[in-house]
């Protein structure tokens, strides 16, 4: 179950949802009756039934998170094709029904990954091939083994929503979507439960994701990057396996040889040291 502890990270809040409601990590022992789903309203049952039921739900979907890690290995966009069916809102998977099944889970929680289908049109698939390609580099590095529990499901959660707010129609490719998304996936699991250090953690990581070309393009520094992750240390090396993913995902040669490089442990050692130093 996710931990409900209110720990808030060493800075400003950074988004609206924090100053609405600062106790947004909501703790089922303080749960008002207002808070709770709409089927304790419509039945009349019992406040702990419903409290129950939401947390039986919250489960199955960070259970769904999990299968992937499995449902993925064999993921293959030309053998698993997978699209969204406008009309029902179903997620379909050809010769991996385990992977649709738990899609369909994390779907149907989070309407906004839809959306993201609906808005791209045309390339509804190419989105969900490309979340679904970065989650499987992301889950079969061997790095990611050693992350530790709660670490793996930030990792995932980030994965899936990396691109959540992506408008690849737009003239600049949505160029600006990490920033976009990091807020998206605040308001998503803030309303979920998640509590304020992983949700600071996983903005974070989100709004950097794209950190290995800005670095690239001499458009931030190590330090700049340093600085983002001083309250969220760990989070960095989320940080530097989602990145990586999302690059070999990409699937061009060229753009992940240009950027092998940043991937050297000398880069990622240095930033992790600057971020050490800011927090001493």
């Amino acid at each position: 179950m996710i931990s409900a502890v209110n720990v808030r990270p060493q800075i400003k809040v950074f988004n609206p949802v924090f100053n609405k409601n600062t106790q947004f990590a909501t703790n089922t022992n303080n749960t008002t009756t207002q808070n709770l789903p709409s089927l304790y309203n419509n039945n009349k049952i019992s406040p702990h039934f419903a409290l129950s039921f939401q947390a039986n739900s919250n489960i199955n979907v960070l259970k769904a998170f999990e299968n992937l890690d499995e449902s993925l290995k064999d993921f293959d966009r030309h053998k698993n094709f997978v699209s969204l069916d406008f009309e029902t809102g179903k997620v379909k998977v050809t010769n991996n029904k385990n992977l649709e099944k738990d899609l369909n889970v994390i779907f149907n929680k989070f309407p906004v990954l839809k959306q993201t289908v609906y808005r791209n049109n045309s390339n509804n698939r190419k989105i969900i091939v490309h979340l679904l390609e970065t989650t499987k580099e992301l889950v079969t590095d061997p790095e990611f083994q050693k992350l530790s529990p709660s670490d793996k499901r930030l990792a995932r959660i980030c994965s899936m929503f990396h691109d959540a707010e992506k408008r690849i129609d737009l003239p600049d490719k949505g160029k600006n979507h990490p920033a976009i998304c990091a807020k998206t996936i605040v308001r998503e699991f803030g309303k979920f439960g998640f509590n304020e250090k992983d949700l600071f953690s996983m903005h974070q990581i989100v709004k950097n994701h794209h950190w290995v070309g800005q670095l690239h393009n001499c458009e931030t520094t190590k330090d700049t990057i340093a600085l983002e992750f001083k309250d969220c240390p760990d989070a960095f090396n989320i940080e530097i396996l989602l990145s990586k993913a999302d690059i070999k995902a990409g699937g061009n040669a060229k753009y992940i040889k240009d950027f092998s490089g940043i991937y050297h442990p000398g880069v990622s050692s240095e930033i992790k040291e600057k971020i050490k130093e800011l927090q001493d």
